[in-house]
């Protein structure tokens, strides 16, 4: 459509995760329902019959490139796991995901393919399953297209349930802190 032959988007691994997820709720009410609106793009995307490539940080840092840190590379794309089975909270340097979305552009096994991306310490161990390279070159290879339809999910209910836990759990605080100080008071004045 209109001369474009490789659409490639930048989302989020918490689009990958379940709305039921605490992480995905919390992102939702605080961030303007971002993870929902990610997500009805990727299902647009998948639709429009472009040719893709979705890619899905987890914790983008503004730290040096993997290969400069002594760092591991680890990528799973979306047909190998539906839900994300990278460690989350690793994190990844803006400059991994930049050239991640460069070395996608050139390799056609990344065609209408969703992958998820982190980069691991040199002090943890790689999860099993996993694989893990200093470069994207050696992980690119092993990407195969999406074989599953996106769905919307039930961001709202999941959210408001999470609001009221959070709510409730507040109340509960708030109203312990002023019966204690009721206590205290009541106790200096006697």
């Amino acid at each position: 459509a209109h001369g474009v032959d490789r659409l490639v988007r930048l989302t989020g691994m918490s689009v990958a995760m379940k709305a039921s997820s605490p992480l995905v709720w919390v992102f939702c009410l605080l961030l303007s329902w971002t993870v929902k609106w990610h997500r009805r793009a990727e299902i647009l995307i998948r639709e429009s019959g472009l040719n893709y490539t979705v890619v899905q940080p987890s914790g983008l840092k503004d730290f040096a490139a993997a290969h400069e840190r002594g760092d591991m590379l680890l990528l799973e794309c979306e047909a190998a796991s539906p839900l994300p089975a990278l460690p989350p909270a690793t994190g990844i340097s803006r400059a991994d995901v930049a050239s991640l979305c460069v070395e996608v552009l050139g390799y056609g096994g990344c065609n209408k393919a969703t992958v998820r991306c982190v980069s691991l310490p040199q002090f943890k161990q790689v999860p099993p399953a996993s694989k893990a390279a200093s470069e994207w070159s050696q992980l690119i290879p092993s990407v195969k297209p999406d074989t599953q339809a996106l769905t919307d999910q039930s961001y709202v209910t999941y959210s408001l349930v999470g609001l009221t836990l959070i709510g409730t759990v507040l109340c509960a605080l708030c109203y312990g802190i002023a019966k204690l100080v009721w206590i205290i008071s009541s106790a200096a004045l006697r």
